[in-house]
């Protein structure tokens, strides 16, 4: 995904109930792995639909985040037709979105596994999963650090 593709207007997004089910679920999921106060938020969207029937892209987002801002995961999966090898039929928009939650879940949980010192990369990498080729990125921050050395690069104080 480009960021061309960003900036376009999905046809489909995941409904807010739907965001919320799946957050439910992956906190479930991974409670275990989970400190106090952290909190899952999902999000998905399908483009529009392309001339070879496919649509264009599709792109799910999982984060991972505390409250007071000490710590944020941020995973990202796309499917483009585009990336598929030759004879591989692009999925339908629901398979692909399930693809793409599947694969950010496996990631997790590796991510877990390595107590949480995965490193990752910014910038899309294909990646297969299953029969398809995936972009994935991912990052993980320290919102409320960052915004304190912003405000002391400005001046600001703290």
């Amino acid at each position: 995904m480009t960021d061309q593709i960003k900036r376009r207007e999905p046809e489909q997004k995941l409904a807010p109930g739907e965001r919320l089910s799946l957050s439910r679920s992956m906190t479930r999921d991974h409670e275990a792995f989970l400190a106090p106060g952290e909190r899952f938020a999902v999000d998905a969207e399908v483009g529009k639909q392309g001339s070879q029937g496919a649509p264009e892209y599709v792109w799910a987002q999982l984060l991972l985040g505390r409250p007071d801002d000490s710590f944020r995961l941020e995973m990202e999966a796309a499917m483009v037709p585009g990336d598929q090898e030759p004879g591989v039929i692009f999925p339908e928009a629901e398979l692909a979105m399930e693809t793409l939650f599947a694969m950010l879940r496996v990631r997790l949980y590796d991510y877990f596994r390595q107590d949480r010192h995965a490193l990752f990369h910014d910038d899309w990498r294909m990646q297969p999963f299953g029969e398809w080729a995936v972009r994935f990125r991912a990052s993980q921050s320290n919102p409320g650090l960052d915004a304190q050395a912003d405000a002391l690069l400005d001046g600001e104080p703290v």
